[in-house]
């Protein structure tokens, strides 16, 4: 489930309205990423960034998680 998120971006405000929808309605990851969404926009980038959570996009996939403290 979506817990919440932090965009640093020109652009926060157009995308931030993705994950504020994802944690009002309790959407999983999953389902944010196969969300459909106009293109292009700005948006389109939390698309791609839950994306990764499940497969490689654009030859990038994301990071596993780390403990706080851990190199």
């Amino acid at each position: 489930m979506v817990l919440g998120a932090t965009i640093h971006a020109p652009r926060a405000g157009e995308m931030v309205h993705e994950v504020v929808l994802a944690m009002r309605t309790r959407m999983f990851t999953g389902r944010l990423a196969q969300t459909g969404h106009a293109y292009p926009t700005w948006s389109m980038a939390v698309r791609q960034t839950a994306a990764h959570f499940f497969f490689e996009v654009d030859g990038r996939r994301a990071r596993p998680a780390r403990r706080a403290g851990t190199p």
